[in-house]
This record gives structure tokens, sequence and C-alpha cells, in this order.
């Protein structure tokens, strides 16, 4: 059900940040090479690289992204501390002249835009997707093709104007993407919404609502939430309670604590929130997640 390669990301993700830099880039590589050039997979291997000081498997990496014409999201080059032992390379450097130049050709020209998705129920109540960070269209669609909810309510794909890497975006000026999505939903504003937000997405939809810029019962899935929107919430006055929560979460889930705490608040600031835990599943969509979607509906919680 994830994305092809979410799962096997996120375990190496998890090698890393537990010290195993060779376990995590053994997994990167592997993904590399099986599903080829994939922004957050080969930054996280150059960071690797970097941090292990492998200076030749470093100018090989770089030097196959610059013969593919393959760019990375420029800002978090130039903010990554752990790509410092590389930086004043000159193929690095190269690599980033490109990669800004190619992000500010590609940003130029980007707009946002709401595309239809699903069976194309007429009904009375619409179903809008907040993506996460550095996805598409094509990838939403290969992912969530088969989920049941698709097929109950009419339903949308929000794509931001955020341009993070060639053919992919992002919600990262979260002021921006809720102004975005704000706009986007005016010629809905008398349906019954339900508003999903995955990941980085999902963190978005919540701060929109609780800002009352956005409204709509909420669908979250594995919302990236952090120690910032914990603290958000503790000193958040809620201007609409009248939202009902869904949030779907992964007990391995490196978000999961915060999301957690988050629900708890949301609780006790008056809002109906139900929080259901994927078992032994980290920060990605599970095989079996379209059965989960099935008692939710079956239920009347979506």
């Amino acid at each position: 059900m994830s994305t092809k390669y979410d799962k096997e990301a996120d375990e190496a993700l998890k090698k890393g940040c537990e010290g195993d830099l060779q376990g995590a880039l053994e997994e990167f590589v592997k993904i590399r090479k099986e599903y080829g050039l994939i922004e957050r997979i080969v930054h996280s291997e150059l960071c690797i690289y970097s941090l292990q000081h492998n200076i030749e498997k470093a100018k090989n990496l770089l030097e196959l992204m610059l013969s593919k014409g393959f760019w990375l999201n420029p800002k978090e080059l130039e903010d990554d501390r752990d790509l410092n032992n590389i930086r004043g390379l000159e193929l690095f450097q190269k690599f980033m002249f490109n990669s800004q130049k190619k992000y500010e050709e590609r940003k130029k020209d980007s707009k946002g835009s709401i595309l239809r998705v699903g069976s194309s129920q007429q009904g009375s109540r619409c179903c809008f997707w907040i993506p996460g960070k550095g996805t598409n269209i094509t990838e939403f669609k290969e992912t969530f093709q088969t989920l049941e909810l698709l097929d109950c309510y009419d339903c949308y794909y929000l794509q931001s104007s955020q341009v993070y890497a060639a053919d992919r975006y992002c919600w990262d000026n979260e002021e921006k993407g809720i102004e975005e999505i704000e706009n986007a939903l005016i010629p809905y504003k008398e349906k019954d919404k339900l508003l999903c937000g995955i990941s980085q997405g999902g963190r978005v939809l919540l701060n929109g609502v609780l800002t009352g810029k956005l409204s709509g019962d909420l669908f979250l899935i594995i919302p990236a939430l952090t120690e910032k929107e914990v603290e958000a919430v503790k000193q958040y006055v809620p201007v609409y309670r009248k939202a009902s929560i869904c949030i779907v979460t992964g007990d391995l889930d490196l978000c999961y604590a915060n999301t957690c705490k988050v629900s708890s608040l949301l609780r006790e600031k008056g809002y109906k929130v139900n929080l259901f835990t994927m078992k032994k599943t980290g920060h990605y969509i599970p095989d079996d997640f379209p059965l989960l979607v099935h008692r939710l509906l079956e239920h009347g919680i979506l």
C-alpha cells in the first residue's frame, strides 16, 4: 500500500538515527539501485558519505546525478550540516549551482492545482487530499487507487505550487500552503468536507483548522507532528471546535509521541478525536491500510 520505497526508506532512516550509518547506507543504496534516483534517498546517501568522509563515493554519486540532469532541493542542500565534509568539493559546488538553477526555473512556472481522483461520485460530501512533502499526483494514484474512500466521496487531490524537486511538491511555507488550500476550497464552501492530510500535509491541515482558516472534518494519516505543534496546541485557544478529527499513526513512527500528545491536548480543548495506532508501523502507509479505512467507514468514523 505504501509508495514503493517508503517502508524501506523509513527503516533506513531509523538505522541512521540510531547511529548505524553503514546499515542505513546499505538500505539507501539498495533502494536507489532498485527504484532509481529518488530525491530523499540520494540526499540521505550523500549525507552518509559526507559523515563517513567517503569522498570518492560522494563524488561518484554527484557525478551520476549530474550526468542524468538530476537535482536536489537547494535549500535542503544548503541547510544540511551533515553535508559539511563535502561542501568544499568543486563537484558539490557544481551540483549546488545546477540544483539552484533548475529549482528557480521550475519555481517560476509552478502553480497550485486541484485534480479530481477516484470514481467521481457526485455526492453531498467532498474529500480533499493534501499530500506529504516531496510527492506528486502519480505516486498518490499508485498508492491510493484501491482505497475505498475514493469510491465513497467526490474526491480531489490538491497539488501545492511550492516546488520541492523536478516533479515533486511540498508545503514548506506553511502559511502560504494554508492560504492555497483555503482558496482552492472556496468553490466547495457549501459542501460537507473531509480534509485528508498525509505526513506534512496532515500537519498543515491541522494548523489550518486550529487557526480557523480551514473548516471541515480531518483525517490525518501519519501526520508529521513535532514539538512545535505540541506547544502550539498547548497555548492555542481553538476557534473552530466542530471538526471531528481522525488520526492514524504508527507506533514506530518518529512522530508517534508528538502525535499522541497532540491528540490528548485536542480532546482536552473540546475536539472529538479518534486516534488509531498501526502496530509495528513507522512513517509510511502499510499494506493493510485499506482494511483500516474500510472499518472506519463501516463504523461511521469517516
